[in-house]
């Protein structure tokens, strides 16, 4: 039996209250997350942002807490507050518990999950094919989730709806397994978990405890989308998961202020962010939404962000460390049945979010070096220090153009974007409207994916890559 997503009164909820709230005056001292999250993913020799009340001034005595040879060290601290510690993490800094140490309490523990330090290099990783879907599928939506233990982190795969060969939109949950390499090594279905409308070219986004202050394992959004009639939706659907596979109904929550199709969402910070595409007037959108992720995995309704510098819709999203990028997208009025004339952009767009409260830092989108080869409806991937961008609705479709990389510089900018090099994949793997979630092997080493979507053969293919 399934069970929804409760909302329950839950003490941890009504301890934090509002992000940015001064805690009520006879308020016990709690030391409440890091980053935003219950556990925290980090890299070594990274400045964390320990969140709670009570820390009280800084004594010669305070100290923050982490594991270093499985004993506890001190981390060098950058700034203390009463509600908020910067801390930089030792380089041989471990996954396990944070404390605070004030002058008169040990707060904590916050557990950590510690990240492999890992460079991007395109001549040594080649796409490889990992475990097919069910069926042929594009459209669908799909994120990752990630359970972090002391030692290594396992993932999951939330797969939903899109339309399948026969041109039918599906409401079919699927559930892959990810190996310890960071590749999806099997699918099972979920039956029992039924939407409301089956829906394509949705967003789904995936909160866990490293990325948010659940209490949950971790749910995974839907977001929008359009229904069987190419209509657009503004339904805003939750799904929880546990690290067995486990999992439970699809339940509604509040809904977008605006219908849309092919808006991207990623969790960040213990905030939902969407940004951009289309609703009934078929033009894309500025608009940029955020809603924060509470401890029981509900939300709490949607705030206006800083809007894009133009209207987008089929765009992709990276986020590296605290910044954001919005890649490529379709400008003007967009046709999903009409992708070859698409209004194509090359342009990238970066952000800052903050790691204490997952809102955004400054109150515009700065420009980057523009992608080589403008398009849409592609996949872009954070791996480790670099972004790379793949597939897609590009001139000259398939080509060496396929897969283009830009190194990630210590201000958050990006380098200029080339071709990787690899041979081309077009032939055999998706060439537009696959689903593209992060994946991390065990050690937290980030992959890309590509799941289903259109061959240039214009067939729909279950097929799964993956480097």
């Amino acid at each position: 039996m399934k069970t929804p997503l409760v909302v329950v009164g839950c003490a941890l909820a009504a301890l934090i209250g509002c992000r940015g709230s001064t805690a009520p005056s006879g308020t016990e001292p709690s030391f409440i997350a890091i980053n935003a999250a219950t556990n925290a993913a980090v890299f070594p020799a990274a400045v964390i942002v320990c969140e709670g009340i009570g820390f009280g001034p800084r004594r010669e005595s305070s100290q923050v807490l982490v594991t270093v040879a499985g004993s506890l060290a001190p981390a060098e601290i950058d700034s203390w507050t009463g509600t908020e510690i910067h801390a930089r993490l030792p380089e041989a800094v471990e996954s396990g518990p944070v404390y605070v140490v004030t002058r008169s309490d040990t707060l904590g523990p916050v557990r950590i999950f510690v990240r492999a330090p890992s460079g991007f290099d395109p001549t040594t990783r080649s796409w490889a094919e990992g475990a097919r879907l069910p069926r042929a599928l594009w459209g669908a939506g799909a994120t990752s989730v990630r359970f972090p233990s002391t030692t290594d982190v396992a993932s999951l795969v939330l797969l939903n709806g899109g339309v399948d060969a026969a041109g039918r939109v599906v409401d079919s949950t699927y559930i892959g397994t990810v190996g310890g390499t960071g590749a999806i090594t099997s699918w099972a279905s979920a039956p029992d978990s039924v939407v409301p409308v089956p829906r394509y070219l949705h967003a789904i986004a995936g909160a866990d405890r490293t990325n948010s202050r659940l209490e949950l394992e971790a749910v995974a959004y839907m977001i929008g989308g359009a229904d069987s009639t190419g209509l657009p939706l503004a339904g805003v659907l939750g799904i929880s998961l546990d690290a067995a596979g486990g999992y439970g109904l699809w339940t509604s929550l509040t809904p977008l202020p605006g219908a849309r199709i092919g808006a991207a969402a990623i969790v960040a910070f213990g905030n939902i962010i969407v940004v951009g595409g289309f609703g009934e007037d078929s033009v894309a959108t500025t608009s940029v939404l955020t809603a924060q992720v509470n401890p029981e995995g509900t939300i709490n309704g949607w705030f206006s962000g800083p809007p894009l510098p133009e209207g987008l819709a089929f765009s992709a999203l990276a986020l590296h460390d605290t910044t954001l990028y919005v890649l490529g997208g379709e400008a003007g009025v967009i046709s999903v049945a009409d992708p070859a004339n698409a209004d194509l952009r090359a342009a990238v767009y970066a952000i800052g979010i903050s790691r204490r409260t997952g809102f955004f830092v400054g109150s515009a989108w700065k420009a980057m070096a523009p992608l080589p080869t403008a398009r849409a409806r592609h996949g872009a991937f954070a791996l480790d220090s670099a972004i790379v961008v793949t597939g897609g609705i590009y001139a000259g479709m398939p080509s060496a153009q396929e897969s283009e990389v830009a190194f990630i510089q210590s201000d958050g900018g990006l380098g200029a974007f080339a071709a990787t090099g690899q041979d081309p994949l077009a032939a055999t793997a998706p060439l537009y409207g696959a689903a593209g979630p992060v994946l991390w092997s065990k050690a937290g080493i980030t992959r890309a994916t590509m799941i289903g979507g259109i061959l240039p053969d214009s067939t729909v293919t279950a097929r799964v890559w993956w480097h």
